[in-house]
């Protein structure tokens, strides 16, 4: 009778994984392939609240096997929890945009078409510059697809590589 002497995996609790991660941490969760290193992400990333850009970051370090050969683990995981990019609602929903470029005064208040209006006119302006073969055929251009008019914001072409 052979016995492993492998430790047994960590289990998570799934409900928790599935209260405390989003769809994008279970999904890049789901592409480690190893069930131990699994673990220690998601418990790793519960208790860190790590973003999922410091999941991907924290996996593309190599944090599980760097964390394996240390020689005081728990300490290298407070050191990288510490400088984490955390999952906060402050860090999830984003700082007001600044279009200082656009020539905006801030007691301006802006309608959302004279902000599209703004931004498209500087975009066509980059896109002229581009030069020889880039085509600026419209904006707010109106198609018909299906008996129905829909409005493409940009339409441009380069003729040269058609």
């Amino acid at each position: 009778m052979v016995t492993n002497n492998e430790p047994p995996l960590p289990k998570v609790n799934r409900d928790k994984i599935f209260n405390c991660l989003s769809f994008s941490h279970i999904a890049e969760l789901l592409s480690i392939d190893n069930q131990l290193k699994r673990a220690f992400y998601e418990i790793e990333t519960i208790k860190g609240c790590w973003s999922v850009r410091e999941l991907r970051h924290q996996i593309d370090s190599l944090c599980f096997e760097r964390a394996g050969i240390s020689k005081n683990p728990e300490k290298l995981i407070a050191l990288i929890n510490e400088k984490a990019d955390t999952a906060t609602p402050s860090n999830i929903v984003k700082s007001p945009y600044i279009f200082d470029f656009l020539g905006l005064r801030s007691s301006d208040v802006v309608e959302e078409s004279d902000l599209e209006n703004l931004l498209i006119t500087h975009i066509q302006d980059f896109i002229l510059e581009l030069g020889e073969g880039f085509c600026f055929e419209a904006r707010q251009k109106r198609i018909l697809i299906d008996n129905e008019y829909f409005f493409v914001d940009l339409v441009f072409y380069h003729r040269i590589l058609k």
